[in-house]
């Protein structure tokens, strides 16, 4: 409906102009990165409020997150060549959050779910 209005207004080659174009190199998948790793949070803080080890819950999360770097390449075949996106923090903040936060609260809902290692 806007480029009908446009074209009233403006000649045709403008209203072309005003298309959105495609651009030449591929998008970078960063949709797609944070709900991976939105997703391997969430594993994260089940498998460490499931192992009841305490502190080793921080090396499982840790863990999980270093294991998204190979998901990322293989999965979406992400190359970073150093300029543009770097993949290894995109996300690490929503990861970290959502991962203590729902490992907290299972443990503070959940106290004797599992028994103790």
């Amino acid at each position: 409906m806007i480029y009908v209005r446009e074209a009233v207004y403006r000649g045709k080659a403008e209203v072309d102009n005003l298309k959105p174009r495609k651009s030449q190199k591929p998008e970078f998948p960063s949709g797609q990165v944070y709900w991976t790793r939105f997703a391997l949070a969430i594993v994260a803080a089940v498998v460490s409020f499931a192992s009841r080890l305490g502190l080793v819950g921080l090396l499982i999360g840790a863990l999980v997150y270093a294991l998204s770097f190979p998901v990322m390449i293989l999965v979406f075949h992400i190359r970073w060549t150093g300029n543009g996106h770097p993949f290894y923090t995109l996300g690490l903040g929503s990861y970290v959050f959502l991962w203590l936060t729902l490992w907290t609260l299972l443990n503070t809902f959940f106290p004797n779910l599992l028994p103790q290692a």
